[in-house]
């Protein structure tokens, strides 16, 4: 809410990412398994064909489709998650909403995002803030718009009216001008 993002406020939020596999401990083994080279690229992570063509030999180098480009395979995978290191899984997480906060503003949360492959280290989770339109005022960055109500009298002789905070028992005092 616009009162929460004017004095900070600590949101817990769920959300799905992929996670260390607690079998495994992240590392994609499975039992006896072990990480060796790929026989395929002989540990390069990439293969390189040649082609025969009428204006001579095309030699081209692409990704290992076995490792991925990794130059290791696992023998023996981790049957839960397939010698990935990790699985699907729901996730819970405090994120302290700084005071002051924009609508659209992203805050990073170190190493709650998705779990590296074979326990490589987690990335980090991007939350971007949202703010619900208020019913009392109308945001201009750093500025707050409200609206109030004042009889002719008041608005042609001047007046001292008092406004509601955006705090919760905050009274704000506003000062309206002759011949408003």
């Amino acid at each position: 809410t616009l009162e929460e993002s004017a004095t900070g406020v600590k949101k817990d939020i769920v959300y799905d990412r992929l996670a260390p596999c607690s079998d495994c401990g992240g590392s994609g083994l499975g039992e006896g398994g072990k990480q060796v080279t790929c026989p395929e690229c002989d540990g390069k992570g990439r293969v390189v064909t040649v082609q025969r063509t009428f204006l001579g030999d095309m030699q081209s180098a692409t990704t290992c489709p076995e490792c991925q480009g990794a130059g290791t395979v696992i023998e023996d995978p981790c049957p839960e998650c397939e010698g990935q290191g990790r699985v699907p899984d729901r996730q819970k997480v405090a994120v302290e909403v700084p005071a002051g906060i924009r609508d659209g503003q992203q805050l990073r949360v170190g190493g709650f995002g998705e779990a590296g492959m074979q326990g490589a280290e987690a990335g980090d989770l991007i939350v971007t803030v949202r703010i619900e339109p208020s019913e009392l005022y109308e945001r201009d960055g750093d500025h707050l718009h409200a609206m109030a109500n004042l009889t002719m009298v008041q608005a042609a002789l001047g007046a001292q009216l008092k406004v509601d905070g955006i705090l919760p028992d905050e009274e704000v005092e506003v000062t309206v001008p002759e011949g408003t």
